[in-house]
C-alpha cells in the first residue's frame, strides 16, 4: 500500500522534515508502515535517527559522511532488476545512520545517494528508491 502525504497541511511553522516525522508517528499508530521514502529536501539527519519506521532518504552531497563515502573503493556485485544491473557499491555506517552510493546501468552508468535508519542490501534499498519515482513518473505518463 502507499500512503502518500500532501505536503499542503503542513504547518508552514514546521521544517518539512518533522512534519514528515510527526505524520509517519501519527499514521504508523494507525496502520503498519514497511518503509518510508523521502526526497533530500526531507532529510534530517536527527529526524532520521527518531523515525519509528524503516527509512530511506535521498542523501545531499554536501553532507560529510558522502564526502567520506567518496574515498572508499566500490565493492562490485552483479544484481539484476527487469531492465537495469546493479554493479557496485559503497556504504559507510556513521552514528546509527547508513549512507549508500549505489551504481547501475540503463543505457548509461547512473547512481543512487541515499541515507537510511537502517542496515539493508544496497541494491534491494536503491530499487525500493527506484520504486517512488516509478510511481511519479506513472503518474505523469512516464515510465522509466
Amino acid at each position: 500500500m502507499r500512503l502518500t502525504l500532501l505536503v499542503e497541511i503542513a504547518d508552514l511553522n514546521e521544517s518539512p522534515s518533522q512534519f514528515l516525522l510527526q505524520s509517519v508517528r501519527e499514521v504508523s499508530q494507525h496502520i503498519q508502515i514497511d518503509y518510508m521514502l523521502a526526497d533530500a529536501g526531507f532529510l534530517s539527519l536527527n529526524m532520521l535517527k527518531e523515525m519509528p519506521v524503516k527509512t530511506i532518504i535521498r542523501g545531499k552531497s554536501s553532507l560529510k559522511a558522502f564526502k567520506e563515502l567518496s574515498t572508499l573503493p566500490l565493492v562490485e556485485k552483479i544484481f539484476k532488476v527487469e531492465d537495469r544491473i546493479y554493479v557496485a557499491y559503497r556504504m559507510v555506517e556513521i552514528d546509527g545512520l547508513y549512507y549508500y552510493d549505489v551504481v547501475y546501468v540503463k543505457e548509461k552508468p547512473r547512481h543512487f545517494t541515499f541515507v537510511s535508519n537502517f542496515l539493508g542490501d544496497p541494491y534491494e534499498l536503491a530499487e525500493l528508491y527506484r520504486l517512488r519515482w516509478l510511481r511519479r513518473a506513472s503518474r505523469s505518463g512516464r515510465l522509466g
